[in-house]
């Protein structure tokens, strides 16, 4: 569905160093030279470390973040601050 809208879709994994954790989103679109990561969970979508880690991390680049939780049903939408 992204790809077919003419997104150019990326994955990223990036460490912790401390616990030494890998943590990753599933999908990240541009936006007019900024960055939309995506994070999809099958269940627990109340727990989401890597979105949260990668926010912090790249807080001045981000337009939009988005958790979409499959098992629930549930999409929620963002604007950096909100989340």
């Amino acid at each position: 569905m992204l790809t077919a809208n003419g997104n150019e879709v990326f994955y990223y994994t990036f460490m912790n160093e401390k616990t030494r954790h890998n943590y990753e989103i599933d999908f990240i679109l541009t936006r007019n030279n900024k960055i939309c990561p995506i994070e999809v969970k099958s269940s627990g979508y109340k727990t989401h470390a890597s979105l949260d880690k990668f926010s912090e991390k790249y807080s001045g680049r981000i337009a939009e973040k988005y958790l979409v939780a499959i098992f629930t049903a549930l999409f929620f939408r963002s604007r950096p601050s909100a989340m």
